[in-house]
């Protein structure tokens, strides 16, 4: 194995500078800590890895990793006033399945080196006594933040993929096991710092209209965060664990999963799913089940372990795995990242739209197509109910209605030959288009896991919330130095207030 450079060997060339992104030769020379690489640097390689090989195909004009606030002040200043502007996109501590912060015009700012996280002091006003706040840099992942909240004995709502950056994962939405009881991750989003294009930071405690825009729309279209406060809670007594079923008792396990959502789920309780092909058991689902106690006492522990055999006797079906057990909510999230972790680097293929419920067809979809074998191929079944369903006008987001988020997701690992690749694309192809077939996806989506084609704002998000998010974009980024945030807006159809990819 290649030997790993450590970041304090890494730095800007000035011939390649030069030579493949001239524009960006004055920074370097004008902030020489910067580390400014294109592809011929020596270190590019290894700065530059993807989880998604397919990514590779296209490269940014040149990669910026700035150590400080003032080195990212100076960079953000340097491109947003060059003649012309250089457009820049923003890569926080995690990763795109679809590479949308590599734009061959653009500078990619890389934020990886800003992981800190501080817990704030709670104030006397604070809505409950139970609930602090921490601020958390750009670069910080999931797995990062529970392992530093862990020894502060609290916790905090994230996704399943450790390996996703918090920042980006919050303001795009947010789905997670916890959605229930703690709501998605823009419903913890507490306030921001924001870097304008002039190099000046905005704080949402001045700005009412920007927190409300960073709470569902807020990944790179407004500036670049440099801090996010987050809501958090003490640790909980905690019940997690991989209720495991054979395929061929989809209808079972779906079916039944249904029904008892349609009778109410508790918000204590996180049901989640992975629909996959393993080498041990063949076709399988994964039922995540997670059941956060109200409290420490044993009666809630025995709640949550209650309601698991409440689900088992309402599917009928004894589970070829069960795993489930008192845990900690850290030891829970570092399984799932190993699991992740092991199979994420290769050749992904995604899609991704939102159901209302699992009917007969959209089963009969998942049952006629099982994963591809030699990968990592799932198809991911999110859902929400609970604290993530409750209207709230101080968020952008708006898709708050009980639903599903389903993705098929093929993974060809590294090795893989052209008939592997082609194989398991075909197969995320397949259920996208026989999804869409059966009449029932819904016009919302999530456009963090989406096709960039299969985007649409006014979809997405509505038409009056596309206008006020347009609106901001002009007062806040009038030159479009930030041109390719999520949802995307195109300066040139402003007077339009209109969206779109």
């Amino acid at each position: 194995m290649k030997e790993i450079v450590e970041p304090t060997d890494w730095k800007s060339d000035p011939c390649t500078l030069r030579r493949e992104a001239p524009s960006l030769r004055q920074l370097a020379l004008d902030s020489p800590d910067t580390l400014i690489v294109t592809p011929s640097n020596q270190f590019y390689a290894f700065i530059r890895q993807e989880y998604n090989e397919y990514n590779r195909q296209t490269e940014p004009l040149a990669i910026v990793l700035p150590r400080s606030i003032d080195q990212l002040r100076q960079a953000v200043v340097y491109c947003s006033g060059h003649m012309p502007p250089i457009p820049m996109t923003i890569r926080g501590g995690g990763h795109d399945p679809y590479g949308r912060t590599v734009e061959p015009s653009a500078a990619q700012i890389d934020l990886r080196y800003f992981k800190w996280i501080n817990i704030l002091e709670s104030k006397p006003s604070s809505s409950t006594a139970t609930e602090k706040a921490v601020a958390v840099g750009p670069g910080i992942t999931a797995i990062e933040m529970h392992r530093a909240l862990d020894g502060a004995g609290l916790s905090a709502a994230t996704g399943w993929a450790g390996s996703v950056g918090v920042v980006g994962w919050s303001c795009g939405g947010g789905y997670g096991l916890s959605s229930g009881a703690w709501g998605m991750g823009v419903d913890n989003i507490l306030g921001a710092k924001v870097m304008q294009a002039d190099g000046r930071i905005r704080d949402t405690r001045d700005d009412p209209d920007l927190l409300w825009a960073m709470r569902g729309a807020g990944q790179g279209n407004y500036g670049i965060i440099v801090e996010l406060r987050i809501r958090v809670r003490p640790k909980p007594r905690y019940i997690a664990g991989t209720l495991v079923f054979s395929l061929q008792h989809a209808v079972k396990v779906l079916s039944g999963f249904q029904a008892l959502l349609d009778e109410g789920l508790p918000t204590n309780f996180g049901g989640e799913m992975t629909i996959n092909t393993t080498d041990a058991l063949g076709p399988a689902i994964n039922l995540y089940f997670t059941w956060i106690c109200d409290s420490h006492s044993d009666a809630h522990v025995a709640d949550g372990m209650n309601f698991k055999e409440k689900l088992l006797w309402r599917l009928q079906l004894a589970p070829l795995v069960d795993t489930v057990s008192e845990t900690s909510t850290l030891a829970f999230h570092e399984t799932l990242n190993q699991g992740i972790a092991d199979s994420q680097h290769g050749y992904w293929d995604m899609a991704s739209l939102t159901l209302a419920r699992l009917t007969p067809e959209v089963i009969g979809v998942i049952m006629r197509n099982p994963a591809p074998t030699g990968g990592a191929s799932a198809i991911l079944v999110h859902h929400i109910h609970g604290r993530a369903v409750q209207p709230d006008d101080t968020a952008s987001w708006s898709h708050r209605r009980e639903h599903y988020v389903v993705s098929p997701c093929a993974i060809a690992p590294l090795d893989a030959s052209p008939r592997q690749k082609q194989v398991t694309r075909e197969w995320t192809q397949v259920i996208y288009r026989e999804m869409l077939q059966t009449g029932q996806a819904l016009r919302k989506g999530y456009w963090s896991m989406s096709r960039p084609e299969n985007c649409d704002a006014i979809d997405f998000y509505g038409i009056d919330t596309v206008k006020r998010l347009t609106k901001l974009k002009q007062k806040l980024d009038p030159s479009n130095v930030f041109p390719f945030g999520l949802p995307r807006f195109n300066a040139k159809e402003s007077q339009d207030e209109r969206a779109h990819i």
